[in-house]
């Protein structure tokens, strides 16, 4: 599965948008783990008024199902997120640095929300179908 991706955020209201364009996909292994990955093509789509462009050198996010001593699936899920971001804004690298972990806490706890809310609205089996994650 792969496809082209359109991104916006809007960091803080004295500061610029920032978007991006990035080549994404994602491949399921036989062990159950998933991995997501991108890189940026920044000039695919046209640049944004209001944005700048940003570019993912690279994005991933790796989950891996937790099982127990022996062997069986406890429900629960390893998530781990790498990335590399140019912003391309005017603000320094050192006070970009010092909000990059939180922000990237932010992805994983609004990922982890996400799924939780699709559980408990019985979703999860609707969303591994349509996917493609059930044969």
């Amino acid at each position: 599965q792969t496809w082209l991706c359109y991104w916006r955020a809007s960091p803080a209201p004295i500061l610029w948008d920032i978007d991006g364009v990035d080549l994404t996909g994602w491949r399921m292994m036989g062990d159950g783990a998933l991995y997501q990955v991108s890189a940026s093509v920044p000039h695919e789509l046209p640049f944004s008024e209001g944005a700048n462009r940003g570019v993912d050198l690279y994005w991933g996010y790796e989950l891996i199902p937790i099982v127990n001593s022996q062997g069986k699936p406890t429900g629960r899920t390893k998530l781990t997120l790498i990335c590399q971001t140019i912003l391309n804004n005017w603000l320094p690298n050192f006070i970009a640095n010092m909000k990059i972990g939180d922000v990237l806490a932010d992805y994983i706890r609004t990922a982890e929300r996400s799924a939780n809310t699709k559980a408990a609205e019985g979703l999860t089996e609707y969303y591994l179908q349509k996917y493609g994650f059930l044969n």
